[in-house]
């Protein structure tokens, strides 16, 4: 396994295996995860700042998409893709209530 690039939370590397190229991505979510919890702690959805429903990383909309052969630009551009997806990565929602 080869690491070709890191950043501050994301690794893309290359494995060989079985005569295949695998090219991976990993990303490291947890801060995303903290951001989720103190914005709920701090209850910021009010009619002053505005509802937001989640903050989800755009790695991972894009592996939700990539199970159902769905580019990432389509899942967010698509309403009914993209409660899917919220619904599917719930622990990514900071308002627990209907949007």
């Amino acid at each position: 396994m080869e690491i070709i690039k890191q950043g501050i939370n994301h690794q893309t590397g290359i494995h060989q295996e079985d005569g295949k190229t695998i090219v991976f991505e990993n990303v490291d979510v947890s801060g995303n995860l903290d951001r989720v919890r103190r914005m709920r702690e701090a209850e910021i959805n009010s009619a002053t700042f505005g509802k937001c429903v989640a903050s989800i990383p755009l790695a991972a909309i894009a592996h939700w998409g990539a199970q159902f052969g769905i580019d990432m630009h389509t899942v967010m551009n698509d309403d009914k893709l993209l409660d899917r997806c919220i619904a599917d990565y719930s622990r990514f929602k900071v308002d627990g209530g209907i949007y």
